[in-house]
């Protein structure tokens, strides 16, 4: 009888974590161009953009059930005035919950300015969105515009991979510079990230 000739096992299997090495190692030598990295990037801005949505529409339906009496700070914070206590007569606004939470831990504070913390729990109520959950960050909305911001408390705490380094500079990507912000160091609202050349 012939013998059949052909690739063994083991030699398939080898040729295999061969590619497979090389896979990793081209990945992790794209540096800014890294697959996996603007995967993260995409998925995050996607994250954003269906909080915002699912924001306008609360929005919008609350509008159109108070007929338009409120403005976007008093539906999204439930009350006529938020800078007054909730003790205060008529400061809350009936048939309207807030999303906005009033207290916050981990260093966070509930209220950058008008960017106030958004309650994950409230929000999932109202809008039946789940906030994702981010490390070392926090959503906030500007009850203003009723635009979502994801706040990092200071500039080291932003993972590297939402960084760009081009030669001795390092910047946020510009897919995030839109929507991921810092505390000004006074606390009294948010502002860019900017990145020391060291960082």
């Amino acid at each position: 009888m012939k013998s059949k000739k052909g690739i063994s096992l083991i030699v398939l299997i080898v040729t295999i974590i061969v590619i497979i090495i090389l896979a990793a190692v081209v990945i992790l030598t794209l540096n800014n161009n890294n697959p996996i990295d603007s995967s993260r990037i995409a998925q995050l801005a996607d994250n954003r953009t269906s909080i915002n949505s699912a924001i306008n529409l609360y929005y919008g339906k609350k509008m159109a059930e108070t007929q338009g009496q409120y403005d976007a700070n008093q539906i999204f914070t439930g009350k006529i005035d938020y800078t007054k206590a909730d003790s205060e007569a008529n400061n809350n606004i009936e048939g309207i919950t807030s999303i906005v939470a009033t207290t916050a831990s981990d260093g966070f504070v509930a209220k950058y300015g008008t960017y106030m913390l958004l309650d994950e729990a409230k929000v999932k109520t109202a809008t039946d969105v789940q906030l994702p959950k981010i490390s070392n960050a926090n959503w906030y909305i500007d009850v203003n515009s009723g635009l979502v911001y994801l706040v990092y408390l200071s500039v080291d705490k932003i993972p590297a991979w939402m960084k760009v380094t081009e030669g001795s500079t390092t910047k946020m990507d510009t897919t995030l510079l839109e929507f991921v912000k810092l505390p000004k160091s006074d606390s009294t609202t948010l502002e860019d990230v900017k990145f020391s050349s060291g960082t």
